[in-house]
């Protein structure tokens, strides 16, 4: 960080901050107002009045809401015991609690939305109101729940938007418009985003910043590239902020409309600013190796840059500085955008390696998780149809998996986070020499550093065991842990909550501390794509000794029966698959 930025005043506090909802969490406004007053003081630091810049985007009219007592969040919990709708038997404070914790899930997954949209039905059936952001909720969480958008999704939404003003009463604003389109477009249907943006103009409703940025995907959708660059012009001239996540969209965008040669560009110059680009505050591209790290980060910069759009009119020095600060630089995003590119898309291994080579300039260990999931996928959809992607290749990919799998595991199995190695091996040149990496993990990481020349040197003096040769080392590793019983492996634990009832709350941060940090699980979804990519590159004789493997990991007996019951019907189809 520069010298300015680490001089520059620290904020005042603006009366007491209440906490908010449960467990101490703050009220939204609440950090929305502490994360741009952060923002600004590390940006704009002594050089203009942060505090001035502050006061312009912030409505004074706030008011912060009152936590709820204690005795009611413990009376929210108990709602399964009261009479239908139970909501009905609780205080409006406790409903509030109740429903907020519902409407924000950290893992965007469809049970967690059918929790939600079940306490919403309870509600319109004792025809008791609700605010407008928990009617948005209802309606993201029905839309973009399931993975992959459909129709039926769509249709979901647009039925809950249907209740939300015919029967609460309540019309709706440029946010709920922004996840409808949003969850439309994404759904494929076309029509139906036309229509919502003709009833948006009826209504005389603009879309806010991420609405804008949906645009430019939704004319990357229509293959229309002069309509990404003419959203992008109206974008910048509105006084938005442009930082990664808008310079990913674009990427996405140009990639879809056919324009190869303009996102790869773009990624060029990406990359170069990252290599000449120091960040100056710590709102920078995220290059945290968990997803849901990644999306709460992404979340809270978008709102404080959509507050920061006032300034250009107001204040345009400091809207320049404040543009200033957020170069062009790259994020897990923008690696994930070509990778999965490559891997679906042009079936190029070179241009895949190209990518790897990019981000172990910036990572010290990239996402594992990510790289391998895409890799294998690439091997499934590619295998015997493009020369590259071989059964040798393959063989080797999985040796190296299975390493930084264990791995994981180990450390898992670690009661408290002491320092340990993270192995990083490129997947597609495990046969070359010095081509792996290994970071030592002091107590408290939880992001991937960026990477020190210097640093590494002194790992290689230091450390012995670097003193092997890369693929003898990760063998070694490997090896010694194949020799573990069935009862020993367990890697789903690496995502499993069931333990943390009987954990201290200290012992439970521990455990998620490992959990998110570039951990690699086994898992239905992965052991699918690897059955696949070996049924694509090798023979029945090869899926099934591959299937043997990753069976006495997974463990089958202490799995749900439909996703023992989606494996074992991927694994038949593979030994039975047409070798062409």
């Amino acid at each position: 960080m520069n010298q300015a930025h680490k001089d520059a005043p620290q904020p005042e506090e603006h009366g007491e901050l209440k906490c908010y909802g449960y467990k101490g969490r703050k009220s939204p406004k609440v950090s929305l107002l502490r994360s741009t007053r952060k923002l600004y003081a590390q940006s704009l630091g002594k050089s203009l009045d942060w505090d001035s810049a502050l006061k312009s985007v912030i409505d004074d009219s706030w008011v912060e809401p009152q936590p709820p007592r204690a005795k009611e969040l413990r009376d929210a919990t108990d709602i399964r015991d009261l009479p239908h709708p139970g909501v009905a038997c609780l205080s409006k404070r406790s409903r509030g609690a109740l429903l907020r914790r519902f409407a924000n899930p950290p893992n965007r997954r469809w049970v967690d939305a059918r929790r939600y949209l079940a306490l919403v039905e309870d509600m319109i059936v004792a025809k008791l109101p609700m605010s407008r952001s928990l009617w948005s909720s209802a309606i993201h969480l029905a839309g973009r729940a399931s993975g992959r958008v459909i129709k039926a999704d769509l249709v979901r939404s647009i039925g809950i938007w249907q209740q939300m003003e015919h029967v609460g009463g309540i019309k709706a604003d440029s946010v709920v418009f922004t996840i409808l389109f949003d969850i439309a477009i994404k759904a494929g249907q076309f029509t139906v985003a036309d229509r919502l943006l003709e009833e948006m103009a009826k209504r005389n409703i603009s879309f806010g910043r991420s609405g804008k940025v949906s645009k430019m995907y939704y004319y990357g959708m229509l293959h229309d590239a002069d309509g990404i660059h003419r959203m992008f012009d109206e974008f910048v001239s509105s006084g938005e902020i442009v930082d990664t996540v808008v310079l990913n969209c674009l990427l996405v965008s140009f990639l879809r409309a056919g324009e190869v040669k303009t996102a790869e560009e773009l990624y060029r110059r990406m990359i170069h600013g990252q290599k000449l680009e120091e960040p100056s505050h710590s709102f920078g591209p995220s290059y945290a190796s968990g997803l849901i790290d990644y999306r709460a980060k992404s979340k809270q910069v978008n709102r404080v840059l959509q507050l920061s759009q006032a300034l250009k009119d107001r204040l345009p020095d400091h809207h320049r500085v404040l543009q200033e600060a957020f170069p062009m630089v790259p994020d897990t995003r923008t690696f994930h955008i070509f990778l999965s590119y490559h891997a679906y898309q042009t079936g190029s291994l070179e241009s895949f390696m190209s990518i790897l080579k990019d981000m172990e300039t910036i990572y010290t260990i990239p996402p594992r998780g990510m790289i391998y999931l895409l890799l294998f996928d690439g091997f499934a959809h590619h295998g015997r149809k493009k020369k590259a992607w071989t059964a040798e290749r393959l063989q080797e990919t999985w040796r190296a998996y299975l390493a930084v799998l264990y791995e994981s595991k180990a450390r898992f199995a670690e009661r408290f986070p002491t320092s340990g190695k993270l192995i990083w091996q490129n997947p597609l040149e495990s046969h070359a020499p010095g081509d792996s990496r290994t970071h030592t993990r002091t107590p408290g990481d939880l992001y991937t550093p960026l990477p020190s020349s210097e640093s590494n040197q002194n790992d290689h003096v230091e450390d012995h065991a670097r003193t092997e040769t890369p693929r003898e080392e990760t063998e070694r590793y490997a090896n010694n842990r194949m020799v573990e019983t069935e009862e020993d492996v367990d890697m789903d634990a690496l995502f499993d909550s069931s333990t943390r009832s009987r954990q201290s709350e200290h012992d439970y941060l521990a455990v998620l501390e490992r959990q998110v940090e570039n951990g690699v699980f086994l898992g239905r979804r992965m052991i699918i794509i690897i059955l696949r990519a070996f049924g694509a590159c090798c023979g029945p004789k090869a899926v099934m000794e591959v299937w043997l493997r990753m069976e006495s990991i997974w463990q089958p007996q202490k799995r749900k029966a439909l996703d023992v019951l989606a494996v074992k019907e991927e694994l038949e189809r593979q030994i039975h698959r047409r070798r062409y």
